[in-house]
């Protein structure tokens, strides 16, 4: 995580497509990392994110 603090800035804007319960836009570094902890929770752990630069 501490990698993920320095490059992602604390302004970002996550946006997760589609229309299930998660499906939106989340502002800030902190909505955005709480949303990467529902992924693998919401998934049982199925869902990886893949971060491409």
């Amino acid at each position: 995580m501490d990698t993920l603090t320095q490059i992602i800035d604390e302004s970002c804007i996550w946006h997760t497509p589609g229309k299930s319960p998660i499906a939106r836009d989340y502002e800030g570094r902190e909505a955005t990392f709480g949303q990467f902890g529902r992924y693998g929770g919401e998934t049982t752990g199925l869902s990886r994110p893949t971060f491409c630069m």
